[in-house]
Formats: C-alpha cells, sequence, structure tokens
C-alpha cells in the first residue's frame, strides 16, 4: 500500500486535488452560510480516496455517502450502522479484485502474499478502513480546526494571501498548531530517563501531542501562529516507525484547501459558535457554520 501514499503518488495527484477543491470551494463562495466541516473539509479526501480505492463512478455518491454518515453521523448509532454497510461493500470489492487485481489501493493488500500465502481478506479490508478513517479524519480535523484558528488570527490569515508565503511551511505550522492527535501510548522497550524522571523498560508512556508542540524548549513563541516558522519539528503526523502513512498526500490536500481558499475569499466569516467532536483520540470539530465572502470580481 505504500506507494499509494508516497511523496511520488501524492505529487501525481496535485492536479486532482486542486481541481477538487476548486470544485467545492467555489460552490460555496457567496453563499448564505456553509457547514465548512461537512461541505468543505471532509468531501476532498473522501472523494480522493475513493478514488485511489478504485470504487466505480457510479458508486461514489453511494460510498461517499456512507462515510460521511460513518464519520459524522449525529449519533454513534448512526455512525456503527454506516460502518457496518461499508464494510460489506469493501468485502465484495475485495472478493472482485482477488480475481481481477487493478492499479487501486483495494488490490494491493488483497493480493499480497506473506511467506507464499495471501492475507486474510478480512485483515486486508479492516487495514483499509483504518486507512479510509485515517485518510478521512485527519484532514478534516486539522482543516477545519485550522479555518476556525485563521479567523482567531487574521494576521496569519493575511500572511497567507501575501506575495512570498511558502505553503509548504504553512502547512507545517497549522498541523503543530491544531495537533489534532491527542495522544498515542507508548511501551518503554529499555530503562531510560526523559526530562528527569526514570522510566523503566516495560512501563507505559503517554505522548500528548499538543504539549509536545507547545514546547517552548523545541519551538520558539510556541503560542504564536507563525505561517513562515523554520525549523518546524512537531509530532502531529507521529514520528519513527509510527509516523503516517498518509502524511504526503494530507499535506497536498491541506496546501490545496487553503491555497485555493486564500484565493478565493476576501474572508471566512464564522457565523456561530463552533460544535467540538467528542473524542478522547482526535481534537477537531463537528461543525463550523462560515460564509466565505469572495474577493473582489468573484462571486
Amino acid at each position: 500500500m505504500l506507494p499509494y501514499f508516497s511523496k511520488r503518488k501524492a505529487t501525481e495527484l496535485r492536479g486532482r486535488v486542486v481541481e477538487l477543491t476548486r470544485q467545492v470551494v467555489h460552490g460555496a463562495l457567496g453563499a448564505a452560510e456553509t457547514d465548512f466541516v461537512r461541505g468543505i473539509s471532509s468531501t476532498v479526501p473522501l472523494t480522493v480516496m475513493c478514488e485511489l480505492l478504485g470504487v466505480l463512478d457510479e458508486d461514489q455518491g453511494h460510498v461517499v455517502g456512507m462515510c460521511d454518515r460513518a464519520f459524522l453521523g449525529d449519533t454513534p448509532e448512526e455512525r456503527a450502522e454506516a460502518h457496518q454497510q461499508l464494510l460489506p461493500y469493501l468485502f465484495a470489492i475485495g472478493l472482485r479484485r482477488q480475481g481481477d487485481p487493478r492499479d487501486d489501493l483495494i488490490s494491493s493488500p488483497v493480493t499480497h502474499e506473506v511467506d507464499g500465502r495471501r492475507l486474510p481478506l478480512d485483515e486486508a479490508l479492516l487495514n483499509l478502513d483504518n486507512i479510509l478513517v485515517g485518510g478521512v479524519q485527519t484532514v478534516r480535523h486539522t482543516s477545519s480546526t485550522a479555518m476556525l484558528a485563521l479567523t482567531r488570527h487574521p494576521d496569519a490569515w493575511e500572511a497567507m494571501r501575501e506575495d512570498g508565503y511558502d505553503p509548504e511551511l504553512g502547512v507545517e505550522e497549522l498541523l503543530r498548531w491544531t495537533s489534532v492527535g491527542l495522544h498515542v501510548l507508548r511501551t518503554a522497550r529499555t530503562d531510560t530517563e526523559l526530562a528527569g524522571r526514570r522510566v523503566r523498560a516495560g512501563e507505559r508512556v503517554v505522548v500528548w501531542t499538543p504539549a509536545a508542540n507547545r514546547d517552548e524548549t523545541e519551538f520558539e513563541e510556541p503560542d504564536r501562529l507563525r505561517l513562515d516558522r523554520t525549523p518546524n519539528r512537531h509530532l502531529a503526523l507521529g514520528w519513527g516507525p509510527h509516523y503516517c502513512i498518509g502524511a504526503p498526500l494530507a499535506r497536498v490536500e491541506l496546501a490545496a484547501l487553503f491555497g485555493v481558499l486564500s484565493e478565493a475569499a476576501e474572508r471566512v466569516e464564522v457565523l456561530r459558535p463552533p460544535v467540538p467532536n467528542r473524542s478522547l483520540i482526535n481534537f477537531g470539530l463537528d461543525s463550523l457554520d462560515v460564509r466565505l465572502h469572495p474577493r473582489a470580481g468573484r462571486g
């Protein structure tokens, strides 16, 4: 599956991502209101993941609807029901791809062999479901909370629209600032010492990502949103062997979204208080009602 999330593949997809992003953003320009979470930040990653998975064009609307309910359903029961619909759909495609593999993300794991044996289909598809969740959730949470931050830091929004703005640096700072993955639990493999605290092999250690990304010994002015920050060794996408597999694609999608937004919109007005999600795993928003005010000559 790695080739589908490589930097090379993400670069190949950039044009398609920008095209989709323009369609979504321009469709919302001038509307009385738009839920940024459901109407903008979820749409592009869902569509891109469908295309990577090899979902048929005629099925994409159905699959996007299932994913939308699975990730954004109003109740746990609605989300669970949507996942129960999504998994059989993936299972059916996986069965077909085992006999007729193609150049898509589903064919790769369902035909992969280890010591001459294929992975069990249920294991391959559960991994795909996990990748689908990660591929959509990370971008959705990061982009919506980043948009809220930019409305609260107008100097950063203006910096994004100036000549000389570096979108790669900007995306890294938005990832650091939002830090949507709240924590990870790790087990120490050897005795060590962290910040004067003795940690013994076998003990559990929790990394609180937002705290790490505000570490004043690592980041100058950590509580300031600086889109030109460099270096920026944040942990928003993990580190080492646990680094996010979809990081290159997430960066392309985030850069496209805020690039198109800053070109098309004069400002983004928050219409009512955002609704935070209720999760112990990810920090994000369930809704962010906004109005995109077009730049002069648009809309």
